[in-house]
């Protein structure tokens, strides 16, 4: 092996090696800001949840996450909420996957595999996507299973299978 190509296996290790501490690290936050907004604070205005013991705590879906998709990060995720950027100032947004238990025109109720359960808001402004094509809502049906991103207990993209 010359040199060069050792260099570039090197390189190459160590650029693998950044990248998952990265992924590890952006975890970790993730966990801890889910952890610290557990509380009677932590759920957006509008929106109900239960989790498997009646609890209410914070629910939730996607996001940006074309780049994490792919890298597996989100591959297993349940629920959970972040608090982002915008150009007004910050907007929390609520992620769940799961499957239907009620649809409505008005509403959607989505249960985690963890038990984790939450209802969301359908407008005019929810998109939602079935099949990678946007379909109406009155497509969606008891059993589908989705990913949901949500703001302010309003569902703001629907994705089923």
């Amino acid at each position: 092996m010359t040199s060069s190509a050792r260099t570039r296996r090197v390189a190459t290790a160590a650029a693998w090696v950044a990248a998952g501490a990265l992924g590890a690290t952006a975890l970790t936050g993730l966990a801890v800001a889910s952890d610290r907004t557990s509380g009677a604070t932590g759920r957006p205005a509008g929106a109900t949840a239960t989790g498997p013991t009646g609890s209410t705590g914070p629910g939730g879906a996607s996001g940006r996450a074309g780049a994490a998709r792919r890298a597996g990060v989100l591959k297993n995720l349940l629920h959970g909420q972040f608090t982002t950027k915008t150009a007004e100032g910050t907007t929390v947004v609520d992620v769940q996957r799961g499957s239907l238990t009620a649809a409505s025109a008005t509403s959607i109720t989505v249960v985690s595999t963890d038990g984790f359960s939450a209802t969301y808001a359908v407008t005019s402004g929810t998109t939602v996507r079935k099949a990678r094509r946007t379909v109406p809502a009155s497509t969606l049906a008891v059993g589908d299973e989705v990913v949901v991103r949500a703001s302010a207990g309003t569902a703001v993209v629907v994705r089923a299978r």
